[in-house]
């Protein structure tokens, strides 16, 4: 059953279009949960260099389409549509050891003022160095969501789990794909790019071939480090490529091998124990509330969008109560919806990281025979090879690599 662009429903269509626009020759599926007989695609091809809601039309439909929400899936020229998983899945944990738990259908919760209250009582009565020590060993049912087993065991436990959802009501075909990972099993380094913030390094603008037998999974890092990007600065063993500035979003490492994210002189602030910090505009979650600065509009203040369209590929780093990181990710999210779907992964502080098609990776990692290593995306709709940031490939832009320890 064929549909024309204007018989589909607002949100589709500002998907739709943010998908072509950002892909160009790439095309774009909505895939319709269906009870019944599971999923059914529609499809929009853009010419190259199409701009958002131009030069694009729904070219075909598999099967009837259901008035349930679409979630969107971009992917490149060339490949098949992929099926999301249903809210609570892990869409990447079947590539890695152990085993995931059953998927179950879940509509996400907001958070209410009780449990922000909660959270901020946490979070300023704990240092970074004393949530390491206390952890946990899993999310649990963090934010009523289903996560799945996903990369390397370590002493016997899972080191990541994952899971996707849909985080906003007022957007509820986006969805968002989130990583849980554990800073007791796992180590952070971040890792300068060789333009971004660019200088002379020990370490390579890659994975160091040394690394790869504990490499994990790689991440993007932030803006570009200018006035009206960034908005902060790079600190690395010593060196401070960047300044860092104060009330700035920042991701710290200790040399411990605690994690925290805070606002610059507040929240977090330079020790003799800080190894580095990446800083990003400002804090999109502070002590489990979201910034009244993120919205449905914004193309400039969260980062300077692809055609200036607020619904693009976004990417965002918490930090729980207990310590822990969680990345959270999504080919099609404004940063209101970026927000929600930290605070529903459980960050209680968390900032946003690079945005647009080119710029959100997240790589797992596995090692196969004879030592070699090879990645797979987050979500297939990730324009990036899987093997980015692998030696001997220089990377551009600054990451975070994250091994076992």
């Amino acid at each position: 059953m064929a549909r024309s662009w204007w018989s589909l429903r607002r949100g589709e269509r500002a998907i739709l279009a943010v998908g072509v626009a950002a892909l160009g020759a790439g095309t774009v599926y909505l895939v319709y949960p269906s009870a019944s007989s599971g999923a059914h695609v529609v499809s929009a091809q853009g010419a190259p260099g199409a701009g958002a809601g131009r030069s694009s039309s729904v070219k075909r439909a598999l099967g009837p389409l259901p008035s349930a929400p679409a979630h969107a899936v971009a992917t490149r020229a060339g490949t098949s549509p992929t099926t999301v998983p249903r809210t609570g899945t892990s869409p990447a944990a079947s590539l890695h050891a152990g085993t995931s738990q059953a998927p179950k259908s879940q509509a996400p919760t907001p958070r209410t003022a009780t449990s922000s209250a909660r959270y901020k009582s946490q979070t300023t009565t704990t240092t970074a160095a004393q949530r390491l020590q206390a952890g946990s060993a899993s999310p649990g049912s963090t934010g009523g969501l289903h996560w799945g087993m996903a990369g390397p065991r370590s002493a016997g436990r899972s080191t990541m789990y994952v899971t996707t959802f849909h985080p906003d009501a007022v957007y509820p075909s986006e969805v968002a794909y989130a990583v849980w990972m554990n800073p007791r099993l796992l180590s952070f380094n971040l890792v300068p790019g060789s333009v971004q913030p660019g200088g002379v390094w020990a370490h390579p603008f890659s994975v160091a071939p040394s690394e790869l037998p504990r490499l994990a999974a790689a991440f993007n890092g932030g803006f570009q480090f200018r006035a009206n990007d960034a908005r902060g600065g790079f600190y690395l063993d010593g060196v401070t490529a960047v300044p860092l500035v104060q009330g700035a979003a920042s991701l710290v490492l200790y040399d411990n091998g605690a994690v925290d994210i805070g606002s610059w002189g507040t929240q977090v602030a330079m020790t003799a124990k800080v190894r580095a910090v990446l800083q990003n505009v400002v804090l999109m979650v502070d002590d489990g509330r979201i910034s009244p600065a993120t919205n449905y509009t914004d193309t400039s203040y969260w980062g300077f969008t692809l055609n200036n369209v607020p619904i693009v590929p976004r990417a965002g780093l918490g930090v729980t109560a207990a310590g822990d990181l969680v990345y959270v990710a999504g080919p099609a999210l404004t940063s209101r919806s970026l927000a929600e779907a930290l605070q529903q992964a459980g960050a209680v502080r968390a900032m946003t990281l690079d945005i647009n098609p080119w710029w959100v990776t997240f790589n797992l990692y596995s090692s196969g025979a004879g030592g070699s290593v090879s990645g797979h995306k987050l979500y297939a709709a990730m324009q990036r090879s899987a093997d980015r940031y692998l030696p001997p490939y220089p990377e551009a832009r600054d990451f975070v690599e994250v091994l076992t320890k």
